[in-house]
C-alpha cells in the first residue's frame, strides 16, 4: 500500500478498494481457521482454553515470565487492574512502533515479536529464540549498538543460572521463589535493553543515511574523507 499510494490520498475510491481487499483476506483466513478448529473439536471450548487462558493468567506456575510471581503475591481484588495493566504491555507499543517504522515493515515484526516475548503471559524459550533469529539479519547495525557485549554476557549467565537455581529452591530446598524470580527479572531487563539498544542502532543508522556521518580524527578534529 505504501510503495502503491504514496502519498495517500483517502478521497480515492481505488485506495478504499485495496484496503477492503485485504481486510477481506485477513478476516476470511481468520473466519476459516477458527472454523476448522471448531470442526476438529466439535465445540467452543478452545477458545477460553487457548486465547482466555492466555489473557486471564489463570495458571501461576513458575516460568521465566514477569506474572506468575507477581500476581501469585496479590490481593485479589486487584487481580483484575494489574492483569489489564500488564496484558496492556504488549498492545500498547504496537500503534507508535507501527507509525515509526511504518516504511520498515520487517524490522517493525522484529520488534513486535521481542516485545511479545517479554511480556507474554506464558513465554517460553521457543518465543525467545524466534525473534533472535533474526538478529543475523540486522548484522549491520552491530557498529551502533552501545551494551551488546554486557547483554550477551546478563543472558548467558542467566541461561546458566535458571536451572541452578530451580533446582535449589523445588529439589535441594535450600533457596526460595525470590531467588528464581530475581534471575527472570535480570532476564527479562537484559531483553528489554537488547531490544532498544538494536531500536536506536536502527535508528542511528537511519539519521546518518538520511544527514550523513561526520567523521573526526584521533584529536577530535573534523575529518574530510576525500575519494581517490
Amino acid at each position: 500500500m505504501q510503495r502503491k499510494y504514496i502519498p495517500v490520498n483517502f478521497r480515492r475510491a481505488s485506495f478504499w478498494w485495496f484496503i477492503a481487499q485485504y481486510a477481506f483476506m485477513y478476516l476470511g483466513s481468520l473466519f476459516v481457521i477458527v472454523g476448522l478448529s471448531f470442526f476438529l473439536l466439535g465445540s467452543w471450548d478452545y477458545l477460553p482454553s487457548v486465547y482466555g487462558f492466555i489473557l486471564s493468567v489463570p495458571d501461576l506456575t513458575p516460568n521465566i515470565g514477569l506474572f506468575w510471581y507477581f500476581f501469585a503475591e496479590m490481593f485479589e481484588h486487584f487481580r483484575l487492574f494489574f492483569l489489564c495493566v500488564f496484558q496492556i504491555n504488549v498492545f500498547f507499543y504496537t500503534i507508535p512502533l507501527s507509525i515509526k517504522l511504518k516504511e520498515h515493515p520487517v524490522f517493525l515484526i522484529f520488534m513486535q515479536l521481542a516485545v511479545i516475548s517479554i511480556f507474554k503471559s506464558y513465554p517460553t524459550v521457543g518465543d525467545l529464540a524466534l525473534y533472535m533469529s533474526f538478529l543475523p539479519v540486522w548484522s549491520h547495525l552491530h557498529r551502533f549498538l552501545r551494551n551488546i557485549f554486557l547483554v550477551s554476557c546478563v543472558l548467558l549467565a542467566c541461561s546458566a543460572l535458571f536451572p541452578v537455581l530451580w533446582h535449589l529452591w523445588i529439589y535441594a530446598g535450600s533457596a526460595n521463589s525470590n531467588f528464581y524470580y530475581a534471575i527472570t527479572l535480570l532476564f527479562n531487563v537484559a531483553q528489554i535493553l537488547l531490544v532498544s539498544d538494536y531500536f536506536y542502532a536502527f535508528l542511528r543508522r537511519e539519521h546518518h543515511l538520511t544527514y550523513g556521518l561526520y567523521l573526526k580524527r584521533k584529536d577530535g578534529s573534523e575529518a574530510t574523507l576525500v575519494l581517490k
